[in-house]
């Protein structure tokens, strides 16, 4: 609820989103999307209002108030802000090859042992240097390199239990929804004031705990913890200020 999307062209939407048509003689398309795009959490608080599903309703969302300098003003505002998007989506573009590659090396020397299989031919793994090599045994013992183990993973890690208390000393959650997070990244946070998070957010986060979604597993849900102790929670349906999770299972770092 509350997000902001800028179209470019014609679509049909339900009920539940209100499309906004902006007097360009009033008010620039871009700058306008952005006072929005700022406002989620706002809007959020708004249409919580004790009921079980947020709701804003038309009424109450059309008596928002935006500061609303001079068109010119507003048009260079959106530009710049617009350049920064563009970079930003370019970084983001740059950083998704980057990790494509760094999987596609991770399966092809800890899942498919391709070094290891190079090694037995008497050949080379490419574009692997000769001290990493050395690394890599050149035998197999069953279905593994040899000299390698195979481990439980109960007996590497603990399942962090650190729960969200009425007692904790926190004026604001920012909290995570397993549908914000893809495979390695969070995509949302939202920050609520303290007793305002939802029911479900009740797991706790500690500084490199890695979070694995046990809900709709098919999603691939994880990523890395890697703010401050006490900053994130998480839920399945996934200081002062306290990170939250839930319905899924956090590795706690040692």
């Amino acid at each position: 609820m509350g997000k902001s999307v800028l179209l470019e062209e014609p679509f049909v939407t339900n009920q539940q989103i209100n499309s906004i048509i902006p007097n360009e003689e009033l008010i620039d398309i871009k700058y306008l999307y952005y006072v929005m795009s700022c406002r989620r959490d706002e809007l959020f608080r708004l249409g919580s209002g004790g009921s079980r599903t947020p709701i804003l309703n038309k009424g109450d969302f059309e008596k928002l108030t935006i500061a609303l300098p001079d068109l010119k003003q507003q048009k260079v505002i959106a530009d710049k802000i617009s350049f920064l998007d563009e970079k930003i989506e370019l970084n983001r573009k740059t950083n998704e090859i980057l990790e494509q590659m760094a999987r596609a090396i991770y399966k092809s020397w800890f899942i498919d042992f391709d070094p290891v299989h190079a090694k037995a031919a008497g050949n080379r793994q490419f574009g692997m240097d000769d001290t990493t090599a050395a690394l890599f045994p050149d035998s197999f013992d069953g279905d593994i390199p040899m000299g390698w183990q195979s481990s439980r993973l109960d007996a590497l890690f603990d399942v962090n239990t650190w729960t969200l208390s009425a007692k904790d000393p926190l004026t604001r959650i920012e909290y995570i929804e397993i549908s914000g997070v893809s495979a390695g990244a969070i995509n949302e946070i939202v920050t609520y004031d303290r007793g305002q998070e939802p029911s479900r957010a009740r797991r706790r986060l500690r500084h490199f705990d890695t979070v694995i979604s046990t809900v709709r597993p098919d999603r691939a849900a994880y990523f890395l913890a890697v703010r401050g102790e006490s900053r994130i929670r998480i839920s399945s349906v996934p200081t002062v200020s306290s990170l939250l999770t839930c319905g899924s299972v956090l590795v706690e770092s040692y």
